[in-house]
C-alpha cells in the first residue's frame, strides 16, 4: 500500500513538473495576425520603411517570444533611434518596440526594447 502511494505521488509530481516545463512564455503575446512592420524614427516618428515579408515578421515574433529579457527600470540609457510598429490587417498598431540598429549591452545584448525591458535578441531588420 505504501509503495503504491509513493508511486502515485512520484508520478503526479513528475507529470506536474513536465507540464510546467512545457508552458510557453510569450514576451509579446499578440492575439492578432501582423500584416506588416512599419519602422519610424523614435523622436519625430518620421517614416523609414514598411516590411511586408510574412516569413521575416513571423520569425521575428517567434524570436522575440523566445528571447531572454531583462528589466531596464533602473538603467540610464539612450533611447533607441527607431520604433517598430506591428500593424494588423485593419491597419491598426497592435504593438510597438524600440529598435537599435546595432546591438546594445544593457545587462544583456539586444536590439529590441519595450517600455521597461530589453530583449536578448540580435536580429537585424534589413533597411
Amino acid at each position: 500500500m505504501r509503495k503504491n502511494r509513493f508511486c502515485l505521488v512520484l508520478f503526479t509530481s513528475l507529470f506536474l513538473l513536465v507540464m510546467a516545463g512545457c508552458q510557453q512564455n510569450k514576451n509579446i503575446d499578440l492575439n492578432e495576425e501582423v500584416k506588416e512592420l512599419k519602422i519610424v524614427t523614435w523622436e519625430k516618428e518620421e517614416y523609414v520603411v514598411t516590411m511586408n515579408d510574412k516569413k521575416f515578421i513571423n520569425e521575428l515574433i517567434d524570436d522575440l517570444d523566445d528571447a531572454d529579457t531583462l528589466s531596464t527600470n533602473t538603467l540610464d540609457f539612450e533611447m533607441p533611434p527607431y520604433k517598430i510598429l506591428f500593424i494588423n490587417n485593419d491597419g491598426e498598431t497592435i504593438h510597438q518596440l524600440g529598435y537599435y540598429k546595432s546591438p546594445v549591452l544593457l545587462g544583456i545584448t539586444g536590439q529590441y526594447w519595450e517600455f521597461n525591458m530589453i530583449y536578448g535578441l540580435t536580429k537585424d531588420i534589413p533597411f
